[in-house]
């Protein structure tokens, strides 16, 4: 396993005392393709931190289990996707540094609305609403709500990182994987 420092944008080590735990709640129907896995057991393996892994049916259990299990982020995650190993690891470096509590990706068909020219840099902005698919948030944003639906709460600030998205794909018949550009190029 690696030990990857989280750190701010001094170069100064954010996670002294003790590494953020993170919850990664899985919105399984019961079938997950092997390319998912694949993803999956690189993304965990890359992270070098305390991990866990909740498979559920809906959000909202998901976001118990991260609760009763003190976990420090939850990180939403849907099975029709891939990703590169580091994109928790990048997602979570950019909230923590940044002290931002909402952090994701878009991903095929393309869910995040008014992102012209944004699509491919690698900047990460400010966006009002973002699909929970690929999505990291501090717990403590759902400390205090009963669900959550397909779009985070509109009073939190989201942001949406646009480099990443572009490496985030959908699978889609067979093991064939969709990105974003390919999507937006298909429409």
């Amino acid at each position: 396993m690696h030990n990857h420092p989280i750190v701010g944008a001094s170069g100064e080590p954010l996670n002294k005392a003790a590494p953020p735990k993170v919850g990664i709640v899985i919105l399984t129907q019961g079938y997950v393709s092997m390319a998912f896995s694949v993803a999956l057991a690189s993304l965990t393996y890359a992270m070098g931190l305390p991990l866990a892994l909740f498979s559920v049916e809906k959000a909202e259990d998901g976001i118990e289990m991260c609760h009763n299990h003190e976990m420090d982020w939850i990180f939403f995650l849907d099975p029709r996707l891939t990703f590169p190993s580091d994109a928790l690891l990048r997602l979570l470096k950019f909230a923590i540094s940044q002290n931002k509590h909402v952090v994701g990706c878009d991903y095929p068909p393309g869910h995040c609305q008014n992102l012209e020219g944004k699509r491919a840099t690698h900047d990460v902005s400010q966006i009002s609403d973002l699909p929970r698919g690929f999505l990291l948030m501090r717990s403590k944003v759902l400390a205090n709500h009963d669900n959550i639906i397909d779009y985070v709460l509109a009073d939190e600030e989201c942001y949406l990182d646009h480099g990443l998205s572009q490496h985030v794909g959908r699978i889609t018949e067979g093991t064939q994987v969709l990105h974003i550009k390919e999507a937006a190029d298909a429409a």
